[in-house]
């Protein structure tokens, strides 16, 4: 099943959904194909006992501020929770999970990103895939 977009984002963590933020606002289309099953990035598989208090902070994404939460609770609730409202509030599309196997160019000079689920044509692509 091929699809075709301007930008393929990989990646739904904090450098994906700020990149994804920009290229709606500019109108591409676009895509994002995360490798986990929930919204969160690595905040999610963080260590129950790091809590906001002891992160170095949390920094709000662009457009929608990271909300209060008390200095106890667990980053990896509160960062995950943060990035589901981001992408819901933004409408941003992000398909998961959908891991990415390769990215080719194609004759023409666009790029075929190919995943778990089918692939992808793309004029560009993001890779903010972390660490």
């Amino acid at each position: 099943m091929g699809r075709d977009v301007e930008v393929v984002v990989i990646g739904a963590g904090q450098a994906g959904l700020g990149a994804a933020h920009h290229l709606a606002r500019l109108g591409l289309g676009l895509v994002v194909l995360d490798a986990e099953a929930r919204p969160g990035g690595a905040w999610q598989h963080r260590w129950p006992s790091l809590t906001l208090a002891r992160t170095h902070h949390v920094h709000d994404l662009p457009g929608l501020p990271f909300p209060p939460a008390g200095d106890d609770v667990p980053a990896a609730d509160a960062v995950p929770a943060y990035f589901a409202e981001y992408e819901r509030h933004f409408a941003l599309p992000v398909h998961r999970p959908v891991r990415v196997r390769a990215v080719r160019r194609t004759r023409d000079g666009r790029s075929r990103v190919e995943t778990s689920d089918g692939d992808w044509t793309a004029s560009a692509v993001v890779n903010a895939t972390g660490t």
